[in-house]
C-alpha cells in the first residue's frame, strides 16, 4: 500500500488542475493494473451488481415503491467501493489513458481529454467538435475538482480497509470491460465512446435496465416499466415512446449506436462487437 499512499498524497497536494488530473490517472492506473488491487475492485463491482439486481428484481408498482428502491440504491452506492471509483474512472482515467497512449495529433484526440488537461479554449480551436458538446464536457471539470477529490478519498479509505483484510491469492489483471454505466452519475462507456445521460432521464433508466439485464436483453414491458412502473402490457403509444427514447440513446452513443438491436419487434438488446451474442 506504500505506492498507493504516495499517489494518494500526490492527488491531495497537486496544484494546477492538469497536474491533479494527471496524478489521478496515475492513481487509477495503479488500481487498474495491480493484480491485488484490481481483484479487490472486481469483487466490489460484483457485489454492487448483485445488490442492484436484487433491489430491482421486482419492478416498482407505485411511485412510493420506486422512491424506496431508489433510496436503497443510493445506500448501496454510498458504501460500495466500486461505485465511488466509477466517477474518476469514467471521467478522468479512461479518457486520459487513451490520450496518453494514442500518438495521433491532438486534433484527432478525444475532446474530453483535451478539455481536461488543455482547457476549453484549446479544444475549441481545432473546430472538430461543436461548442455545445465541449461546454458540456467543460462543466464536468470546471470547479468540480473537490468532487473528484471526495470520490478518491472515500475510495482510498475503503480500499485500504479491504487490503487489510484480504488474504486470498492474487487475481489476474482483467481487460477493460467494453461497456460500463454508472446510474448515479449517468456516465457511460461503450467501446471507446464516452458520454452521460441525465441520471433522472428516461434514457438513463432504459439504458440502465439494458445494462443490468442478463445478456443486456430486456423486453418492451420491462423497459417501459423503468419509467412507467405500473405498466403491465405495452400499448402501441407506449412502444412508440420507447422507440423515441431508444433513438435518443443511440444519438448519445454516436459511432456505437448500432450496438442496440431490436429483437423481433418485442425487445432490445445491447450487442457488443465480437461478443458471443448471436445476431438476430
Amino acid at each position: 500500500a506504500t505506492q498507493l499512499d504516495r499517489l494518494y498524497a500526490a492527488v491531495k497536494e497537486a496544484q494546477a488542475d492538469p497536474e491533479f488530473y494527471t496524478v489521478v490517472h496515475q492513481y487509477c492506473d495503479l488500481v487498474m493494473k495491480n493484480p491485488t488491487l484490481r481483484a479487490i475492485l472486481d469483487e466490489s463491482e460484483q457485489a454492487y451488481r448483485l445488490g442492484h439486481v436484487e433491489i430491482w428484481r421486482e419492478p416498482a408498482r407505485t411511485d412510493k415503491e420506486s422512491d424506496e428502491k431508489s433510496e436503497m440504491v443510493m445506500r448501496l452506492e454510498r458504501f460500495n467501493m466500486f461505485s465511488e471509483f466509477t466517477l474518476p474512472m469514467m471521467r478522468i482515467y479512461y479518457p486520459l489513458d487513451d490520450y496518453i497512449h494514442d500518438l495521433a495529433t491532438e486534433d484527432k484526440q478525444d475532446p474530453l481529454a483535451i478539455v481536461m488537461i488543455r482547457g476549453l479554449k484549446v479544444a475549441l480551436k481545432y473546430n472538430k467538435w461543436d461548442k455545445k458538446t465541449l461546454q458540456s464536457f467543460n462543466r464536468w471539470f470546471g470547479g468540480k475538482r473537490s468532487m473528484y477529490q471526495t470520490s478518491i478519498r472515500k475510495f482510498h479509505t475503503m480500499l485500504l480497509a479491504a487490503l487489510w483484510t484480504k488474504n486470498s491469492e492474487i487475481a489476474p489483471v482483467h481487460p477493460r470491460p467494453p461497456i460500463t454505466f454508472n446510474p448515479r452519475t449517468g456516465d457511460f462507456y461503450v467501446n471507446g465512446t464516452y458520454g452521460t445521460f441525465n441520471p433522472k432521464s428516461q434514457e438513463a433508466k432504459v439504458f440502465g435496465v439494458l445494462y443490468d439485464s442478463p445478456d443486456h436483453f430486456a423486453n418492451y414491458p420491462d423497459l417501459i416499466r423503468s419509467y412507467r412502473p405500473t405498466v403491465e402490457e405495452a400499448t402501441k403509444s407506449q412502444k412508440d415512446d420507447l422507440f423515441s427514447i431508444i433513438n435518443s440513446i443511440k444519438e448519445k452513443l454516436g459511432d456505437q449506436r448500432d450496438v442496440i438491436k431490436n429483437i423481433r419487434n418485442s425487445a432490445y438488446r445491447i450487442e457488443i462487437p465480437n461478443s458471443n451474442n448471436d445476431q438476430e
